[in-house]
């Protein structure tokens, strides 16, 4: 009889496959026991059942099974071949239509033929399940009660480095530039895309070196991380109907034991503005002043455009179907963006009252907001330990929950309005310097968040004459008061 082996280990730390090994060592002895050919030998190594994930070599197995290759498989047990219900039936399905046995070390052999076999191996396949079920619980649980204790889950990875010594963790000074960097870069206005963009120009190294380079996703990831203020995080497990975060960003839990990078207020400022919605809807604006002028007719955003025959860049009022827009504004580039600047820079230069108070209020409304914020969130620990405790039923705790929750969401709609003003801490004190810096330094990103921090909408009239000229008289300035 022509006899395959399986052999497959969860969890291989060191790589060195001593568990599969041990397994196929006591197989091929079975085989040899009842005199079977050894007809092949399926091995995954470090691959779970349980999680789902593709396991190559069972895949092989099974299509040696149905291409009728095998006429009996041997285990070292049951749950090595199985730990899902739904690939048990597919395996029964296949070992019954091409008469093939499963045999193993230590659980015997399951007669599929039969409907006893079946049972027997469906019981050990449940109970296969509830085991894996009940370890991934207690796992989950422990590492939940350490981060509450504050207690980091592994390496501490980009921007932290342990010492050899002592065992502590301490920050990678090169590393935690960056880290600071794309912080700041973030919350003075630019995109994900744009940081992404200058750091491969730069040749800046990746965490783990990644062959793709820096990538939108991953400095969101990496940047909105809790470990950087210093604070372990813990993500809940998914509820039917349970609000998240979003983006793979958990609840700062407990503070940590390691030198923190950013400050808690920062953290918070970056996860608010980088789960906000607006953010992800389509590509970023090519010009200064896209959807910041408005057309002075019908209300609508103008978009910046190259006129191919003029050879100018122009702001332009699109109509488009089923778009409430008149298509009748137009207005050249290079003049509104200087004209625009030029007022910007002033406002920012020769009457620096304006930007200082509107930070001030900003700063305020930012310490209020996560004052709220923070509040909300232990409102929310502490019912959830009532229920958990019985004093508040189902119904009361749900309907308390979104109350709070809601009231979490329009802090974090506030807080993310006043990040307008909060670029400005960014910029240079010196009126000279913040002119050098906008001519020679500042992307388009960062242009546009000073803007926008400043000035509400700049409205674009209609020409009332016509005239080879730009006419200043038809821009008019709404300014952040």
């Amino acid at each position: 009889m022509r006899a395959a082996i399986y052999a497959r280990i969860s969890q291989d730390r060191y790589g060195a496959g001593l568990g599969v090994a041990r397994q196929r060592e006591d197989c091929e002895q079975l085989i040899a026991d009842r005199g079977w050919e050894l007809a092949g030998v399926f091995e995954d190594n470090d691959i779970s059942a349980y999680s789902g994930k593709l396991r190559p070599g069972y895949r092989r197995l099974l299509d040696a099974v149905n291409a009728g290759e095998i006429a009996a498989v041997v285990a070292w047990h049951t749950d090595r071949l199985h730990r899902s219900p739904r690939e048990l039936e597919e395996w029964i399905d296949a070992c019954e239509r091409h008469d093939v046995i499963t045999v193993t070390v230590r659980a015997g052999e399951l007669d599929l033929a039969t409907a006893a076999g079946r049972m027997v191996a469906r019981m050990l396949g449940a109970a296969a399940r509830h085991e894996s079920e009940q370890k991934a619980e207690r796992v989950r649980r422990a590492r939940e009660q350490a981060a509450k204790a504050g207690q980091m889950h592994g390496p501490l990875g980009y921007g932290y480095v342990r010492d050899p010594v002592t065992g502590e963790w301490q920050i990678e000074p090169t590393e935690a530039a960056i880290v600071r960097e794309i912080a700041e870069r973030l919350l003075a206005g630019e995109t994900l895309r744009g940081i992404a963009i200058d750091l491969n120009a730069r040749g800046v190294p990746t965490p783990k070196k990644a062959p793709h380079g820096w990538r939108s996703p991953n400095i969101r990831q990496l940047v909105a991380a809790g470990r950087y203020c210093g604070w372990r995080e813990w993500t809940p497990a998914p509820t039917r109907g349970g609000r998240g975060r979003g983006y793979g960003m958990g609840e700062l839990v407990a503070k940590g034991d390691w030198p923190a990078i950013l400050s808690r207020v920062e953290t918070e400022r970056l996860r608010v503005l980088l789960t906000d919605p607006s953010r992800h809807k389509g590509r970023a604006p090519k010009y200064q002043l896209s959807g910041i002028l408005r057309c002075g007719v019908c209300g609508a955003p103008l978009n910046g455009h190259l006129d191919s025959k003029r050879g100018t860049r122009r702001y332009h009022c699109f109509a488009q179907p089923g778009m409430n827009r008149c298509g009748s504004v137009s207005v050249a580039g290079i003049a509104v963006e200087k004209l625009v600047v030029t007022q910007l820079l002033a406002a920012l230069t020769e009457t620096p009252m304006r930007p200082v108070a509107a930070d001030e209020r900003a700063r305020a409304t930012e310490e209020a907001a996560l004052t709220a914020i923070a509040a909300d969130r232990q409102r929310l620990d502490e019912l959830a330990t009532d229920y958990a405790d019985g004093r508040v039923t189902r119904q009361e705790w749900l309907r308390v929950r979104d109350i709070v929750a809601t009231r979490i969401e329009q802090a974090e709609v506030t807080l993310r309005g006043a990040g307008h003003a909060a670029v400005l801490r960014h910029l240079p004190a010196s009126p000279r310097e913040l002119v050098r810096a906008w001519n020679d330094d500042m992307t388009v990103d960062q242009k546009r968040a000073v803007i926008s921090a400043v000035i509400d909408r700049v409205i674009v009239h209609p020409a009332t004459r016509r005239a080879p000229q730009f006419d200043p008289e038809r821009v008019e300035i709404i300014w952040r008061v």
